[in-house]
């Protein structure tokens, strides 16, 4: 997603039109974080740390145009806790976005909150893309099995955690892992 994309969209947009802004990451960039490896270059790294500029680029360009009292919610991942081998690009991206939401919270406050939700392992197409349904059960249950909520993450589950963050009122500067017990 271009900057300019984002720019030009909230520029059709009234200041204050808007009650909350949710911004969702996609999906990693392959072949980055095995970095010692020719698969990683420079620009997939880049491209990879491109997902930061989307959730900049709605807040620069669309805070003013969410009312008083509003919020804006970040998605992140739980790779920016969860230290893991093969996650020296994701991890970092995901700890910028968490660090922009709490920078922001202290910028934007107290007229928005500022907010950020940190799932685990989500059944989503964005993360089965280009494996078979029986390899991304196995992903699933796989991972289900090593948490101890037993199972991988749903939307749902995300949906609830952004319906929260969207509807309390005290509620700003905080990372809310959704991970099913993943961090313990």
């Amino acid at each position: 997603m271009q900057v300019s994309n984002v720019e030009a969209f909230f520029a059709k947009r009234e200041a204050g039109s808007l009650h909350h802004l949710v911004v969702t990451l996609g999906p990693a960039v392959e072949g980055v974080d095995k970095i010692f490896t020719s698969e990683s270059t420079i620009d997939k790294v880049q491209k990879q740390f491109g997902k930061f500029n989307v959730p900049w680029a709605v807040a620069k360009y669309g805070a003013e145009k969410v009312a008083n009292g509003g919020s804006i919610v970040f998605f992140s991942g739980t790779l920016s806790r969860a230290i893991m081998k093969n996650a020296s690009c994701l991890g970092p991206v995901n700890a910028a976005v968490e660090c922009l939401a709490k920078c922001l919270a202290l910028e934007l406050g107290p007229r928005l909150r500022v907010n950020c939700v940190s799932p685990t392992l989500t059944r989503t197409s964005a993360v089965t893309g280009g494996m078979t349904p029986e390899q991304a059960e196995g992903m699933f249950t796989g991972f289900g099995k090593s948490i101890p909520a037993g199972r991988a993450g749903e939307v749902e589950d995300m949906g609830h955690a952004v319906a929260f963050l969207l509807t309390n009122n005290f509620m700003t500067g905080h990372v809310l892992p959704v991970d099913g017990g993943k961090a313990m």
